[in-house]
């Protein structure tokens, strides 16, 4: 996905929220839709029914993948293959352990 790929929308919380763009959101944004409610009001009203789109996009269900509208941030567009979650951490560990390094070469001159 890239940047061009989200929208900001208020359709899960009430509250603007960049995500990926899905029929939901799409739906939620047409012309004709109601506005979303305020925060709280409008994650209760739609926790429910994306929790079970979630759950049968996770199995492989076509019409919910449709709808499934994941939270996003602005560095999506950096995002371009999927790792596990092991192995970002273990950069971020590889990555710590090389700035240290650095930084007490540096405090020894």
């Amino acid at each position: 996905a890239t940047s061009r790929n989200t929208v900001r929308s208020r359709s899960r919380t009430g509250k603007p929220t960049r995500q990926l763009q899905s029929a939901w959101s799409d739906a939620w944004g047409a012309s004709d839709a109601p506005d979303p409610l305020p925060m709280p009001l409008q994650g209760l009203l739609s926790r429910p029914p994306m929790a079970k789109v979630d759950k049968l996009a996770e199995s492989g269900h076509a019409g919910a993948k449709d709808l499934a509208a994941y939270f996003v941030g602005q560095g999506v567009g950096l995002m371009n293959t999927e790792q596990s979650t092991r192995s970002v951490v273990y950069e971020f560990m590889e990555d710590y352990a090389a700035a240290v390094e650095r930084l007490s070469k540096t405090l020894a001159d």
